[in-house]
């Protein structure tokens, strides 16, 4: 897995999220390698104004057709639900794409990417 993330500067700025952030990729490299077959995984965030965005895409094979909902998908639901957030589970070419979007709010305001 490549992970673009910098965990200290996200620890800092979002120390109640950072917690829910890396659950949510051991969550999107569990299901790339169960459910989609994949064997790499980058993981990227970007930071913009009170809002990250976390991007995990895998070289699975992608979510079936109707997509059956189960823990990661509820769980996923449930951060959105508290942070103001949406995700989205979609295949891209070669690619497949989990993205999720969050508020948060502190009084530090510093790049979580290196």
């Amino acid at each position: 897995m490549d992970d673009a993330i910098d965990w200290a500067a996200l620890t800092e700025s979002a120390p109640l999220l950072a917690p829910v952030i890396r659950l949510v990729i051991e969550e999107c490299a569990i299901n790339a390698r169960r459910h989609g077959g994949g064997s790499v995984m980058a993981v990227a965030m970007s930071d913009n104004v009170g809002r990250l965005t976390l991007t995990c895409e895998d070289n699975g094979q992608g979510p079936p057709d109707e997509l059956t909902r189960g823990l990661g998908s509820k769980l996923f639901d449930e951060i959105c639900s508290e942070h103001e957030g949406e995700w989205s589970l979609a295949r891209h070419g070669d690619v497949t794409r989990f993205s999720m979007s969050v508020v948060y709010s502190s009084g530090v305001r510093r790049n979580v990417i290196p």
